[in-house]
């Protein structure tokens, strides 16, 4: 079975104008950096936590909250799906690495969408 490549034809328009490129990248960090981080990484990951509760809760939560975080990247196709559970494990790495504070996982998320943007905008993706 071939995956087909990962749907970044959604973001064409970035190529369109530097206002389109730093629009969409200020909703990057808007969208991505701050509500993702926030809602899946700050809260479903949390609660997730203490709903199984148990001496393996937090890699359980850690495993879900990674599924649906990639999932809900259904629109990028299969491969965007298997990038967001990845990049979704680093950025859920991070937050437990810094004490779950949550600012660095923001950061982070909010650069990388900023550099893929930038490779799109660029013509390089």
């Amino acid at each position: 079975m071939q995956l087909e490549e990962t749907n970044i034809g959604l973001y064409d328009f970035v190529k369109e104008s530097k206002w389109n490129f730093l629009f969409i990248v200020i909703m990057g960090w808007i969208v991505g950096g701050f509500y993702e981080e926030i809602v899946f990484h700050g809260f479903i990951f949390t609660r997730l936590e203490k709903m199984i509760a148990g001496k393996h809760a937090t890699i359980f939560s850690f495993v879900i909250t990674s599924i649906i975080f990639g999932l809900y990247h259904i629109q990028m196709g299969p491969l965007g799906v298997i990038n967001a559970f990845i990049v979704g494990m680093v950025y859920l790495s991070l937050l437990l690495f810094f004490k779950r504070n949550l600012w660095y996982s923001i950061i982070c998320h909010g650069f990388y969408n900023t550099i893929v943007l930038t490779l799109i905008y660029l013509g390089y993706l």
